[in-house]
């Protein structure tokens, strides 16, 4: 009875600690408040850097601006998180987007987060977020009203989250600027992070581990 009690410790514990591994799971996306990089201000627009087409001058990020303009932000202008977020600005021209692609399990779930805003707290501006092409959904944030001032240095930030599941063993997540052509609302993304998914059936297995360690306990005290 003991062995067969001091098992069921052991698979309960493997099974916790495969939950606990998965459910604090580690941030699949580098650099995902855009801190790292070769930062060099504009000497027009104070406090910003604009980045061409393909640029990977942002660490581990793959910037995509055919036509209009991209915005790695910095101080004044403040940031979900650290010192810097990127500005998507299409100017009403081909959609701008930045994008990074990282391993995956296929069939395992993902959970995307990250953090959204519309440049100078105007609005609504929208941003498209995708997995290898395909529309996860948008995050519409901005309250429509803009802020006098220069620099936003009070930049209202909202965080959303999108689930995916894996069909491949790269995943590539893109943020693309899809605020309706003829507003010139610009989404600003920070704090990105993407995490593997809790799988049910490693809290099933834990779950029936307890029972396994009470139903063994209730018939050892009877048994005495």
């Amino acid at each position: 009875m003991k062995k067969t009690i001091k098992l069921a410790l052991i698979t309960l514990a493997i099974s916790a600690q495969s939950f606990n591994a998965s459910a604090n799971g580690i941030n699949l996306i580098q650099n995902g408040s855009f801190e790292s990089g070769s930062f060099s201000q504009n000497s027009i627009y104070p406090g910003r850097m604009q980045l061409g087409n393909g640029s990977t001058v942002i660490n581990n990020w793959v910037v995509g601006a055919p036509a209009g303009n991209f915005w790695w932000m910095s101080s004044p202008n403040n940031a979900a998180e650290g010192v810097y977020s990127a500005n998507l600005d299409s100017n009403g021209q081909t959609p701008t987007y930045i994008e990074q692609s990282f391993a995956t399990t296929v069939g395992s779930q993902y959970l995307i987060t990250a953090t959204f805003a519309s440049e100078g707290n105007g609005g609504p501006a929208v941003t498209g977020v995708s997995i290898n092409g395909s529309l996860l959904g948008t995050a519409t944030v901005g309250a429509g009203v803009g802020e006098a001032g220069t620099f936003w240095s009070d930049l209202v930030w909202t965080t959303q989250s999108f689930s995916f599941t894996a069909s491949a063993s790269t995943s590539t997540l893109r943020f693309q600027d899809a605020t309706p052509f003829g507003q010139f609302y610009n989404p600003l993304v920070d704090n990105v992070s993407v995490v593997q998914a809790v799988p049910e059936q490693t809290s099933t297995l834990a779950l029936a581990g307890m029972s396994l360690i009470g139903g063994l306990l209730v018939r050892r005290k009877i048994a005495k």
